[in-house]
């Protein structure tokens, strides 16, 4: 597709040299005029080109973001349900696979977990309760959990 792109902009271009050389050969200005009105046309022509160009190459480089997110997610076999000190359920990675001590300490949402999907859990300000807020679902939580989950941790071996 880029490539034809391409091509159709080197033969505008051809097209806009010759209608510039028509003009200066041309005496006629009845002539002149309507060559003037094809080269505004090959011109018009050639921005929607370049703007069509734009536009697919920026298509391509959010596919290749999105592929390698998708990529990234796609091992959900890492991560296991654990239930918290206070019975709540999150998902986290397993014990015994490897992962980023960021990721390491992260916990998801279970409820979006079910449906293929990774989404952090976050801190209330109260420090009471995880939230999701992709699905908005609320996960009671104890400060003893993250001692826990630190001891889990420390026991990792990247």
């Amino acid at each position: 597709m880029i490539g034809e792109i391409s091509a159709a902009l080197g033969s505008v271009n051809t097209a806009i040299q010759i209608a510039k050389a028509a003009i200066g050969v041309q005496q006629d200005v009845a002539v002149k005029l309507e060559v003037n009105k094809m080269l505004d046309a090959v011109l018009e022509a050639k921005g929607g080109l370049l703007a069509a160009s734009e536009t697919i190459t920026k298509l391509q480089e959010e596919l290749r973001e999105a592929n390698a997110k998708l990529a990234a997610l796609t091992d959900l076999s890492r991560f296991e349900y654990r239930e918290l000190l206070t019975g709540a359920t999150i998902v986290a990675v397993k014990n015994g696979h490897q992962a980023s001590e960021a990721e390491a300490r992260m916990v998801f949402c279970p409820k979006c977990f079910e449906e293929k999907s990774l989404r952090l859990l976050q801190s209330e300000t109260d420090d009471s309760y995880f939230r999701c807020f992709a699905c908005t679902s609320l996960f009671k939580r104890d400060s003893r959990e993250d001692e826990a989950i630190e001891r889990a941790n420390s026991s990792r071996h990247y």
